[in-house]
């Protein structure tokens, strides 16, 4: 073993019980279920963006966000922020996860009346660009 290894080793050993003793707090733990919240959170509104704009363009329809779709990531931005407001507030925990589960119901819901008709039903035509002679 090479003198900097050792070295690295016993370092490492002398620090390992700082480490577990700072993985027992309760304010850590919560830091990091409200980065997983908000994560978690970021990845669902994406996928839904993901999933309109690409349901609206293989559809044929304009690239805009309707009212129905605007109420749908407005459902998807209350679930996620009364996620990360259970982990931050414990005492209200039970309340803001039932919030969270009705915003996301709401949302899937929302997605699945508005876009399922346009995945459903035949493609819209789009005009043909004319070429130039």
């Amino acid at each position: 073993m090479r003198r900097r290894e050792f070295i690295g080793l016993i370092g490492s050993a002398a620090a390992w019980p700082l480490a577990v003793q700072a993985q027992q707090s309760s304010k850590t733990k919560r830091i990091a279920m409200v980065s997983v919240a908000a994560k978690v959170g970021d990845m669902s509104a994406s996928g839904f963006r993901m999933m309109s704009r690409a349901t609206l363009g293989h559809t044929g329809q304009p690239l805009t966000a309707s009212r129905a779709t605007q109420a749908i990531y407005a459902a998807i931005i209350v679930a996620a922020l009364s996620r990360i407001c259970a982990v931050i507030e414990p005492a209200h925990s039970e309340p803001l996860l039932h919030l969270a589960a009705f915003a996301w119901v709401a949302a899937f819901f929302g997605f699945a009346i508005s876009y399922g008709p346009l995945l459903a039903g035949p493609r819209r035509r789009k005009s043909e660009p004319k070429l130039a002679a």
